[in-house]
């Protein structure tokens, strides 16, 4: 591994909210779901804790997304925290 490469684990490692294995099993839930592979991506990188997060996340999503559906998110993605 590179100098680079160590420092950027490192980094990654550090800040990382949850553990990759926990990670990996979030980003198939979501995808369950319906929620598309970028969106909950992004979704388990910052690992909303309300609503508002959460809907931050899809602003730029064509369609609305009901509050009912927000929660429901919520809920899977504190199940992985």
């Amino acid at each position: 591994m590179s100098h680079l490469q160590k420092l950027t684990y490192d980094y990654a490692s550090k800040f990382a909210k949850i553990d990759a294995e926990k990670a990996d099993a979030l980003l198939a839930r979501l995808k369950e779901e319906g929620v598309s592979g970028l969106l909950a991506t992004q979704i388990v990188n910052i690992m909303p804790t309300s609503v508002e997060e959460l809907r931050t996340i899809f602003s730029a999503e064509s369609r609305p997304v009901l509050p009912s559906e927000l929660e429901k998110l919520l809920s899977v993605v504190n199940m992985f925290r």
